[in-house]
């Protein structure tokens, strides 16, 4: 995935760094909208997973 989407940004004639601005913009929107952080994401879905 990490080269993978540059890869492809390049074929379709745009910059390889958009990709970088998803990902983080991608992460600062999973930080903000749990109220546990991405650590209780996590737990929660490891804690079904075993239940």
């Amino acid at each position: 995935m990490f080269k993978l989407l540059p890869a492809l940004f390049n074929d379709f004639g745009l910059s390889a760094d958009i990709a970088l601005v998803i990902f983080g913009a991608a992460l600062l929107h999973a930080i903000m909208t749990a109220p546990r952080g991405i650590a209780g994401q996590l737990q929660s879905a490891f804690s079904r997973r075993q239940a």
